[in-house]
């Protein structure tokens, strides 16, 4: 395996450093009462926060799922931390948001796509 490869597939994404950035910032604003509106300075902060849950909900199944055998996780940049990587965009983040405006939870979410031919038996055999 090509160790300049893996560490890359593995890299944090600047998309994801991104999110948890307006999430820090918003959630400061709306902690010292800093935004001029704190109705938009909260959802933005409660979005951007589903966000990064959402990121890292999935990144616990890819590295489950490598782990467990399949390395093919890795060239899909779902190590990343990527939400673009392993999203459907309307289903995945503009329906979820939208229900998060309407009051609702943020539901189905992002999606790790694993090959399950790859996954070991629990006894450790293919």
């Amino acid at each position: 395996m090509n160790t300049a490869s893996s560490r890359s597939d593995r890299r944090t994404s600047p998309v994801f450093l991104g999110i948890v950035a307006v999430t820090a910032v918003t959630g400061w604003a709306v902690w010292t009462d800093f935004a001029a509106d704190a109705r938009i300075a909260v959802f933005l902060f409660v979005t951007s926060a589903w966000i990064v849950s959402l990121c890292l909900h999935e990144y616990a199944h890819a590295r489950t799922a490598l782990h467990s055998g399949d390395i093919s996780i890795g060239a899909k940049g779902y190590l990343t931390l990527n939400p673009l990587k392993y999203t459907h965009a309307l289903l995945s983040i503009v329906l979820p948001v939208i229900f998060v405006i309407m009051g609702g939870i943020g539901l189905p979410g992002g999606a790790v796509f694993i090959e399950r031919s790859r996954i070991r038996a629990a006894g450790g055999t293919a």
